[in-house]
């Protein structure tokens, strides 16, 4: 779980190795602030997207993309900063 102050998303991951998928809820949960999602959604936002990556460790980061399920094409290039070692 977690978000901001106009979005939240909660979800799943699973590792294998040095892949990382991750799928997830991410909804507008304030409605005092027009929230617009990263894929340029406004109004009631409620996706699922989907996030596939690998993890660097040298570098500290996982690299990948993420996309709304179900659009492909949606696919937007994702660097996370990676911090600590994620259970498998």
């Amino acid at each position: 779980m977690g978000g901001g102050s106009a979005i939240a998303y909660l979800g799943t991951y699973t590792v294998d190795g040095m892949h990382l998928v991750a799928t997830a809820r991410t909804w507008a949960y304030n409605p005092t602030i027009e929230a617009r999602s990263a894929f340029g959604r406004e109004g009631k936002i409620d996706v699922h997207v989907r996030f596939e990556g690998i993890i660097d460790d040298e570098k500290g980061s996982i690299v990948g993309g993420i996309w709304e399920e179900g659009n492909p094409a949606s696919i937007l290039s994702a660097i996370f900063r990676h911090i600590t070692a994620l259970p498998e």
